[in-house]
């Protein structure tokens, strides 16, 4: 799948509805998903920890170009360890796999027809929610993983 299948199958952060949202879903499964769904926003954020530039470089002004001024206030990205544990734990999956496919589908391109993308790819709907599920359960775990070895001081522990 390149790019352009994506975009194709892909609408601009749809509202999701009753039909989207697979029977049989528990409270964990809900947890997950607004986590996902945090993260897809943390992903799409124009800026993640710096702060907006005030002044141009002085190559910048050296060339004479300017840029439009970028408006304050943009959607900046929460500070957030979980959610950079998350997204370590998503990227280091492999890039080809069917379930990684179906995880960035959903979360970060927002396939607005479940159904049309499943068949896209040779499955049905269910085993799209399946892989979904199972994938977001997995990268969780890590990202909890992650966490846990990196909690404590960064110096590590003081001998």
């Amino acid at each position: 799948m390149n790019e352009n299948d994506a975009i194709r199958l892909a609408a601009p952060a749809p509202q999701r509805t009753e039909d989207d949202v697979p029977p049989g879903q528990t409270e964990q499964d809900r947890d997950l998903d607004a986590l996902c769904d945090a993260w897809a926003h943390w992903c799409r954020t124009r800026r993640f920890y710096g702060p907006a530039p005030m002044n141009a470089s002085v190559l910048g002004k050296l060339s004479g170009k300017s840029q439009a001024p970028r408006e304050p206030g943009g959607p900046d990205a929460p500070c957030s360890a979980e959610l950079a544990a998350l997204h370590l734990a998503v990227i280091a999956q492999p890039r080809e796999a069917l379930d990684r496919k179906v995880f960035e589908l959903h979360y970060l391109w927002s396939v607005r027809n479940v159904k049309a993308a499943a068949a896209r790819l040779g499955i049905s709907r269910q085993h799209w929610y399946r892989l979904l599920g199972d994938f977001r359960r997995r990268v969780y775990a890590a990202s909890r993983a992650i966490l846990q070895a990196h909690d404590g001081p960064p110096w590590g522990s003081g001998r």
